[in-house]
């Protein structure tokens, strides 16, 4: 077997299953992975311990739909005017290594919550995949993506690029 052209899965363990307590809904929770890591160039000599945004993120499914939840970590407590929020209705896009583009969006606004003592502010949020979407994000790998915050958005390069493919098929 080419491992180039067939690598193994990742199978992410389920972390809850069951009802869920708000919802009343059925729910399948996986555990949480390195989605991606940045630090600008000009932050390199500041930031060597750790990067300066670092998103950890999982899938969630509900019954119709899937979530992706990200925790956005940043290493300042001044993100406020660099970042602002992430709004409910904002999207996410995620931009495929066949071309396409994948549109999520955002089912809740989170403004950061700062953590003087470490020196960092952290964002939670989730995302809405729909049946479409999921079905392109299980067949294809995710070469970068782009978070629009209330200030405007970055880009960022995916380091774990099957993290879509292999949380889907692990939800499955």
């Amino acid at each position: 077997m080419d491992l180039a052209q067939n690598p193994p899965y990742k199978w992410y363990k389920v972390v809850f299953e069951g009802i869920d307590v708000f919802t009343k809904n059925q729910r399948k929770e996986l555990e949480k992975d390195l989605l991606f890591s940045f630090t600008d160039e000009n932050l390199k000599s500041f930031h060597i311990a750790r990067d300066f945004i670092v998103c950890h993120a999982n899938l969630v499914r509900y019954p119709g739909y899937s979530v992706v939840n990200m925790d956005i970590n940043i290493n300042s407590i001044n993100t406020a005017n660099q970042f602002g929020s992430l709004e409910r209705g904002s999207f996410l896009l995620l931009k495929l290594v066949n071309g396409e583009n994948v549109r999520l969006m955002c089912n809740h606004t989170d403004k950061g919550k700062v953590d003087p003592i470490d020196g960092t502010t952290t964002y939670t949020t989730q995302f809405v995949i729909d049946r479409n979407a999921e079905n392109k994000l299980e067949k294809y790998e995710v070469d970068k993506l782009r978070l629009i915050w209330s200030t405007g958005f970055d880009e960022f390069d995916i380091l774990n690029m099957d993290f879509f493919m292999n949380q889907i098929r692990s939800l499955n």
